[in-house]
Formats: C-alpha cells, structure tokens, sequence
C-alpha cells in the first residue's frame, strides 16, 4: 500500500503517540511467533476491533517486519489466512504492507467481533486500558466468556439462566416485601400498580425470570436467592465486613452471603458507618456532618456489588479503619472504564440486569451515575475525594476519607451557594485546597473538557464565588467575598507583580462601587488577608488613589476617577 504525502504524516503522528486501547505495536525481531499475532487479534476483536502494525516497537521506533523482509510470511493474504484458520469463530482481518522511512510494516485492520472470540488452543483474551489507562491484553474471565464481551456487552452476566432453577428457589416473601415499600416512595402510578401485584409478575415484569419459562436468572438469585440456595450455586456471592483499631486489630469480622436484598439494607445502617464526625452551629441551627455521607457510602456500596465479577474470588470486602473506609470488590473496571474518566464515561456495569433491579426497587439512585454521589458526598463536607489508585487488573478499590470535616469549607459551602452541583462541589474543594488552579487543571479534577470547565467556572464567577488571577497563565482563586472561611485558602502566600497589580485593581474597583469601606471587608471582597490588603492600600495611598478615614476605614478619592 501506497501512502500519500498526508496520510503519511498523519500515520507518523500515529505512531508518535503510541499505542491505544484500538491500536497496538508489534516487534517481530526476536522471539515472536505467529500465536503472538493471534492472541492479539483475538484480544483486539473482543474488545472494540482495531488495527496492530507489525514493525514497530515498545518505544516506537519504526524498525520494520522481519517476516515480510525474509519471506517468513509469503503475502498479506496468508497472513490473513492464518488468523482465520487460528481463531474461533475464525476472524476476518484486512492484512496489508505498508512502506514507511524505506520499511515495510505488516497492517492488520481487526474487525470488532459480535460474539465471543477465541483462539484454536482455547485461549480467550480482551485488549482493556488498565487502571492508569495504559492499553494491554488480559485473559479473559468466565464472566466475560458469557456476556460476549463487547464494551457493553451482548448479554450480560447477570442475565444469564442458571441449569435446573426455578422460581421456587427465590424468597418470594422477600419478593412482596421489598416491592411493596418501594411502592410507597414512588410516584409513577404504573410502576405502584405493577409493585403491588403477585411476586411471580413483578420479577416477570422486571426481567428477573424468562417470561416464557418462568426460570429465575442470575440477577434474581442474587437480589432474591434463599440463602441455602445462594450459597450452594453462587458461593462468591459474599460479603466481608471488618471493623479495624487504631492499631491495627481486628475489632469486628463478619460476613454477610444473604440476597442483596436483604443484606443491602442492614449493610447501610452498620453502626461505625453511621458515626458523626462534627457539629457546629450556622445560623441559629445545628449542622451535624456525618464521617461517611449516606449518599458516598451507599453508592460505593452499590457499585462494589453491581459491578464486581461473580466468577471471581474472594467476595466483597469491606474495611473500615480509624479514619478511612476501604471496599474492594473482584473484577477489574468494566471495559471502557479507567482512573481518567470516571466521572464522565457513560454508565457501564457489569451486570446490567442487576444494575436496573437495584435501581427499580430503589436500592440507588436512578440516573445511573452512583460515582458522581460518592465524589460529591466526599466534596460537600471538605474532604478529599475517592481514591481508586489500589484498583488493578483483578479488583477495583476504593477509599474514603473519614475523620474530622473540614469546619472552614463546610461553612463556605453553606453560606456562598444553594444546591451546587457535583462539579460545582469538587471544583470549590479543589480550590479550597490547593488555592489556586489553572483551567487545565481544574478540568482534570472533574475529567471534563476545558471547554465544559470554563462554561462551569465562568457561572462559579458569575456568583462571586472565584475570580481569574493572570501571570502568564490564567489561574482561578476562590474570591474572598463568599465566605470568611474561605481566606485562608485563597490568600496568596507571596504576591506577584502580576497578582499585586490585580489586586489593586480589584480594591479600587470595590471601592467606586461602595465607599467609604472597611478593611476586614475589602480583605473579604478581593480575598486577601487583611495585613496584605492593608499593605496594597497603603501603596494606592501614596499614588494619592483612596483615602484612609482611620485605621479601619478607606475612601476612594473622587478627584482620581
């Protein structure tokens, strides 16, 4: 194949950013055999399809394909030959060669396969991007064998019908129970009509059992499952819930491998779980900020149980420490989710038919983006948001940070704004902390674009709530005026040229609006401490731009405007 000029370059600039989930490199200069190729086929195609490039390698460099230049692999056709005779069901790829420097490289366009795709020896793989969003093929779980493994997945885990179940090996009682306090919560009369009917109609309405044969699938029997039931076919199906010291020892150990629909609940109402950390007062009234926010804690919760792989063990491990809650759940992110895009990639759970049954009986929350409640019930109260970094290829971890709130922010939060969003929320407590951010920045703290970032930061200043700062490069700083909580997170340590001038601008400007005008208010208006203020007056001063009434009180003089 002949490239023009222009794909040329954009093909080098392909290559100069390297590999991604739907592009992959091959060396094929030492130790490499044709299974190489077809692992990575079979990887490519049960993931989302893709092109592998033979000839180029892990830092890559272009140093073309060895068995195209002796011969080892006769044309393109017979390389493509040999994928299709090696995989099951066999994988039609578009081989070709393509010249680039003056070296030959090997072009495989993989298709995206429909169906689950494995090689002749049985070895079923899937191309993922990892926790930290690097691009490798893994082994494919049993879990993954059954849904098809597409990016959402031709039929789901959880939907699948286990041999020799019937209805009778669900709690039916339990059935009755949950949907019936459920209907008292929704408004839908549809959905409080069809609560209220047989249990047997309910889970057929739900897509709980076949409608046809009436057999229970993998989602009922965990959502409805009789214990001993539960335990004899779904044995990782459990639930560890272990209470730790301030040394280290283990308070409390126990397990819970009932049906979700039973355990859910007495999972949230745990005692250490429900520990105030703080209590103040705002406004006449008392606030009590709780250590682990319900929100943060039962969609955490929730998502450990939806999302986790049930072929895998151990079961769900819950671990709460002096200051921090630990859950960890078997499986690696569902395909297409990583540590980058956790807050704005689209819904994808694992088990979709266990997803909607815990959303329809009211288990979480509706809209499908638990994770935006547990950043945002970590943001509300000062707090640093969830950390996944333990997540890997096996399991997905999260941690929550308990202990003291965060008096000062919790304060800011209440006084400056109504009804922040989650966005809102974790773009303030960014700033709170850190002080002071660029827009590149602040749009990696909620993995959003910097033009969705900007939209957000431009209504944050429209409510007075941050201002932009210039030296060099644009940075937002909380302004002072929100809140008195704020000042000692938006105060500069050392002002720059840029900044003092700035912020005299600022006071000037403060100071035409409504003048005379008192110190701790300028301070709180431009959002500095009232010693730099002060000393930015003084200099306004001398430039004969405002006047001091008292040690207290500044004018700005008319005879300047």
């Amino acid at each position: 194949m002949v490239l023009s000029d222009n794909e040329l370059k954009q093909f080098r600039e392909l290559i100069r950013k390297g590999e991604t989930l739907e592009l992959e490199f091959k060396d094929d200069q030492k130790n490499f055999s044709d299974t190489i190729i077809q692992e990575s086929v079979v990887a490519m195609t049960n993931a989302t399809g893709g092109s592998i490039i033979v000839g180029i390698t892990n830092n890559n460099a272009v140093v073309g394909c060895r068995r195209i230049i002796d011969g080892t692999w006769k044309s393109p056709e017979a390389v493509a030959g040999m994928i299709m005779a090696h995989s099951v069901p066999a994988c039609a790829t578009a081989v070709s060669i393509i010249a680039i420097d003056n070296k030959d490289l090997l072009l495989i366009r993989v298709p995206k396969s429909p169906t689950t795709t494995g090689t002749k020896n049985g070895k079923f793989l899937k191309r993922i991007l990892d926790a930290k969003g690097n691009p490798q093929n893994i082994p494919m779980t049993a879990d993954d064998i059954v849904s098809g493994v597409s990016r959402v997945g031709v039929q789901d885990f959880s939907s699948t019908v286990l041999a020799d179940t019937e209805i009778t090996d669900l709690d039916l009682n339990l059935v009755e129970e949950v949907a019936k306090r459920r209907a008292t919560q929704v408004t839908d009369p549809y959905q409080k009509e069809l609560l209220l009917k047989s249990p047997k109609e309910i889970l057929s309405a739900t897509a709980l059992i076949s409608f046809h044969e009436g057999k229970p699938n993998i989602a009922s029997i965990l959502m409805f499952g009789k214990p001993g039931f539960l335990r004899e076919r779904l044995p990782n199906h459990e639930i560890q819930y272990q209470v730790f010291g301030a040394r280290g020892e283990l308070l409390k150990n126990i397990p819970f491998s009932g049906p979700i629909a039973a355990i859910f609940p007495k999972l949230l109402e745990l005692p250490e779980l429900l520990r105030n950390s703080d209590e103040f007062r705002f406004r006449g009234s008392n606030v009590v900020i709780p250590e682990y926010p319900e929100d943060s804690r039962r969609e955490a919760l929730a998502n450990a149980i939806v999302h986790r792989d049930y072929t895998l063990q151990p079961g769900t491990q819950i671990q709460l420490f002096e200051k921090e809650l630990s859950i960890i759940s078997p499986g690696a992110f569902p395909a297409g989710v990583n540590l980058s895009n956790l807050l704005s990639v689209s819904p994808t759970p694992r088990n979709r038919r266990l997803a909607e049954a815990m959303r329809y009986f009211g288990f979480v929350e509706s809209s499908g983006r638990g994770v935006d409640y547990i950043f945002q019930g970590q943001a509300r109260f000062g707090r640093p948001a969830p950390d996944y970094l333990g997540s890997d290829n096996h399991k997905v971890s999260v941690r929550l940070t308990g202990g003291k709130a965060n008096l000062n922010f919790c304060r800011f939060v209440l006084s400056s704004t109504e009804n922040p969003s989650s966005l809102e929320l974790l773009l303030l407590n960014a700033l709170f902390f850190q002080r002071d951010l660029t827009l590149e920045q602040l749009s990696k703290v909620i993995q959003r674009p910097e033009s969705v970032t900007k939209e957000i930061m431009s209504k944050l200043q429209a409510d007075r709530l941050i201002e932009m700062t210039s030296d060099r490069v644009t940075r937002y700083i909380l302004k002072g005026s929100a809140n008195h909580s704020a000042m000692k997170a938006v105060k500069p340590a050392r002002l720059t040229p840029q900044q003092i001038e700035h912020f005299k601008s600022a006071l000037l400007a403060e100071l035409r609006r409504l003048s005379p005008n008192t110190l701790s208010t300028l301070a709180d208006l431009v959002g500095l401490s009232p010693s730099q203020t002060r000393r930015l007056l003084v200099q306004l001063r001398e430039s004969s731009k405002v006047e001091m009434l008292s040690s207290k009180k500044w004018k700005f003089k008319e005879s300047q405007d």
